[in-house]
């Protein structure tokens, strides 16, 4: 009798939890990604790299590369990214950059394809232990959308699958 009831329990147990919505991360194998990763790759001094746009299936902006690949798929926020996909400003640094619990700088530029349209925002963090001064780590991270710049041809080109 004991048995049946563990074995009872152990099925609804499992049943519950095979109903239960599992966030794993996905490979994200499109040109977007790909890019996002050689980046971060060359920069140890960055902690996160991620890109925020509209999909060509999509009306919201979200993540749709980034160097952790939990974070894919995440709705893009209005006070950091989506204002600087509208004014082409960049955000962050001093006073907006400071994020003392992960001991980094987050600053968000304009993402911007060859021609110098703004297709979406760049996201980077970038540790204290490059530098402490803000406005060394946001010239740092305005190299790096750069980076993005000169490898972007055109916002279609981001979403063409690789590998």
């Amino acid at each position: 009798m004991k048995n049946i009831f563990l074995s009872m329990a152990l099925t609804a147990v499992s049943a519950g939890a095979s109903s239960l919505p599992v966030q794993v991360a996905q490979p994200n194998n499109i040109y977007a990604q790909k890019l996002t990763e050689e980046i971060a790759a060359k920069h140890p001094e960055v902690t996160i790299v991620s890109m925020h746009m509209s999909p060509p299936d999509g009306t919201d902006a979200v993540i749709v590369a980034c160097s952790d690949l939990s974070k894919v798929g995440k709705k893009s926020t209005p006070e950091h990214d989506l204002i600087v996909m509208k004014t082409g400003k960049p955000t962050g640094g001093a006073n907006g950059g400071r994020r003392d619990e992960k001991s980094v700088f987050h600053f968000t530029y304009p993402l911007l394809d060859k021609p110098g349209t703004i297709i979406g925002s760049v996201v980077l963090e970038i540790k204290y232990s490059y530098s402490n001064d803000a406005s060394v780590a946001m010239k740092l991270g305005q190299s790096i959308a750069y980076e993005f710049r000169a490898q972007i041809p055109s916002k279609a080109k981001l979403f063409e699958p690789t590998r």
